[in-house]
């Protein structure tokens, strides 16, 4: 009895290395393994990495425990379906988790700690090709929130040399003059307007942060997202706009196919 117990805590011992052992193989490209998508650290930001290159967050890289260096490997966010070419050059200690470049993380939507799927890509020109087109693809994606112009710093108040110097009384603006009333512009009445000849735009919607509008432009089509208008003017909201320049059956058209994604999406006249 003492010997079957001492052999059942003995495989109890060993069960999770050894599902640690066979749950990753680096020779598979085919199985999809589960893992924690995460991102790195500022911090990191030009050291070395575990073969010899500089950390830059803005290259598509990550580290893994296991996965050979200068492996190139596909990752998804299982909560957006968004995917992402990497190239593994560092070592991550914790097993389970991809951590990646904040470039790399934000294309698919990861802030913090999310579920995502890595399945090791072969050796192929093809594979690299695809990596190295990734920094066009989300460059022309990214410039369109680089027009964002934070607000205007708050003025420091300024310590008074001479506490006992009173301050100068405050001066009264003018007044401007009343401004004259223009006469009324003889447009013609709305029911000779034909709504088919007017211009007409999509909000898609209103998001708050620029992570999640950038997976939302990604879900459309190529040839859409290359007329995607960021408007930042709704500080800190952030709205999308679809500029597509067209009558409003079009429109109302392209609405209901993208009310799927954009639930909120509504044909808005051109300014």
């Amino acid at each position: 009895m003492v010997a079957l117990r001492k052999q059942l805590a003995l495989i109890l011992l060993l069960l999770p290395l050894g599902l640690c052992g066979q749950g990753f193989s680096v020779d598979d490209t085919l199985t999809e393994y589960p893992h924690k998508g995460t991102y790195y650290h500022n911090k990191f930001e030009g050291r070395k990495t575990a073969n010899g290159e500089i950390f830059n967050q803005n290259l598509f890289t990550a580290a893994h425990w296991k996965i050979q260096m200068g492996t190139y490997v596909m990752v998804t966010n299982k909560n957006t379906g968004l995917q992402v070419i990497v190239r593994v050059n560092d070592r991550c200690p914790k097993h389970g988790v991809f951590d990646m470049s904040h470039r790399a993380a934000n294309s698919i939507g990861i802030n913090g700690c999310q579920p995502v799927t890595v399945r090791i890509l072969p050796p192929s020109d093809a594979y690299i090709a695809q990596w190295q087109a990734q920094d066009e693809k989300f460059d022309s994606v990214y410039s369109k929130f680089g027009s964002q112009n934070p607000p205007p710093p708050k003025a420091k108040k300024t310590p008074r040399s001479d506490k006992t110097q009173a301050a100068p009384p405050p001066q009264k603006k003018p007044q401007d003059p009343k401004p004259k009333p223009q006469p009324a512009l003889d447009l013609p009445p709305i029911a000779t307007l034909k709504p088919e000849n007017t211009c007409y735009r999509l909000e898609l919607c209103t998001v708050e942060s620029h992570s999640e509008a950038f997976s939302l432009i990604q879900k459309l089509p190529a040839h859409y997202q290359e007329k995607i208008l960021v408007d930042n003017t709704h500080h800190p909201h952030i709205k999308l706009i679809l500029d597509v320049g067209t009558a409003k059956k079009k429109a109302d058209k392209l609405t209901r196919t993208l009310k799927p994604v954009f639930p909120h999406c509504k044909p808005i006249p051109c300014e």
